[in-house]
């Protein structure tokens, strides 16, 4: 599923429980990739050295940039945070929708009402009869 299939769908009425499975997806996937990054920064990998375009030779090097990354104190909460972005995300442009609904039926009255207002100015009702104030 490409990334926009899956916001457009995030959009979709009824779609509460798939946000929630996005959010629990990505829970899943985040730990290893962590655990994976702290491996490689802690005990190095290999690394291609390219030069024109080819592989010349592969290094083993140590990322010190990845292990200050995992160490700046990005915890397991700024993740969880991250983590239920999809299901705030898609309660936020319900939201959205629906204010956006309110507004356009609170503007259709306000057009119905200038319409009716509109309506007795163009034809306002026939003059009353005067009364006559006799003299003593």
């Amino acid at each position: 599923m490409s990334a926009r299939s899956l916001y457009r769908l995030l959009e979709a009425e009824g779609a509460d429980s798939f946000a929630e499975a996005v959010d629990q997806a990505i829970a899943r996937g985040v730990e290893p990739v962590r655990g994976d990054a702290m491996l490689r920064a802690l005990h190095g990998s290999w690394v291609p050295v390219v030069r024109r375009g080819r592989v010349v030779r592969m290094e083993f090097r140590f990322n010190d940039r990845l292990a200050l990354g995992i160490l700046s104190g990005r915890d397991g909460r700024a993740i969880a945070e991250r983590r239920e972005q999809a299901a705030s995300r898609r309660k936020y442009r319900l939201r959205l929708k629906q204010l956006e609904r309110e507004r356009e039926e609170e503007r259709r009255r306000a057009e119905a009402i200038w319409a009716e207002h509109q309506a007795i100015i163009d034809n306002p009702p026939p003059p009353l009869a005067r009364p006559r104030i006799r003299s003593l």
